[in-house]
């Protein structure tokens, strides 16, 4: 049963270097067309997958359906599962679904841009799966030891959902807990500024646009033109010319 699982994590690893490596090899903004189209192709292909759930639990392909399920205990045919697999797609599709918001608004914090949208998407879910298929496996193996585990974490599901039902709505600044994004603008403060700080900062101002001297001489040449040496052997050669004329 091992390699078969590894044969599967293979074979999901392959798609997923398809789609980055082939499909969307070129970063590029993605179209809804295009976002709808691919949406079909992945729904399509989860779902085909349940046809070979249950031919291979009914006809015990590679062993499927010769052992009892780790959760209930039963023996699973070809029908019960499928349904079981068909209520844990139903489930998954509808938590992406509620994710997309989450993705939406994380990228516009993020101020990520829509062409590189798809490859930030691709990366995130994948360490997704990662943390899940690790988090799947620890409670699994839970479970198979621990039934009565079983109560413990349907006690936390009902202890968050009725947290978030009685969670008092109020506007929320996600800035505020996961700080500024780089690049981002700050958004203005309505917090008082100290005088000596508005003092000083007008007093930097007032440097910046005050108009700089230019010190006599510097950036010449030696002898040139503005220096010393050369004002004095103009006011030399003047006084010749005066000598001269008396």
């Amino acid at each position: 049963m091992l390699w078969i699982w590894l044969a599967f994590l293979a074979f999901i690893l392959l798609l997923l270097a398809l789609d980055l490596g082939v499909f969307h090899r070129e970063a590029h903004v993605v179209s809804v067309r295009e976002a709808l189209t691919w949406t079909a192709v992945w729904m399509s292909l989860g779902l085909a997958f349940s046809a070979f759930v249950y031919f291979g639990y009914e006809h015990h392909w590679l062993g499927l359906g010769t052992r009892p399920d780790a959760v209930d205990g039963r023996v699973n045919d070809g029908g019960s599962a499928t349904l079981k697999y068909l209520t844990g797609y139903v489930v998954e599709k509808s938590l992406s679904v509620d994710n997309v918001f989450v993705i939406a608004m994380l990228f516009g914090f993020f101020a990520v841009p829509q062409l590189y949208q798809h490859r930030v998407l691709f990366w995130g879910i994948l360490g997704a799966l990662v943390m899940r298929g690790a988090m799947i496996g620890v409670g699994a193996t839970l479970i198979a030891r621990f039934h009565w585990i079983l109560y413990v974490f349907g006690g936390f599901l009902v202890l968050t959902a009725a947290k978030m039902l009685l969670m008092k709505e109020g506007h929320s600044d996600p800035s505020k807990k996961l700080g500024r994004p780089p690049g981002a603008a700050v958004p203005p403060d309505d917090r008082p500024v100290p005088r000596r700080t508005l003092h000083r900062s007008r007093r930097i101002r007032r440097f910046a646009r005050a108009p700089r001297c230019r010190q006599p001489g510097r950036g010449r040449r030696r002898g040139g033109r503005g220096s010393p040496r050369a004002a004095d052997a103009h006011t030399a050669g003047t006084g010749a010319d005066h000598g001269g004329d008396d």
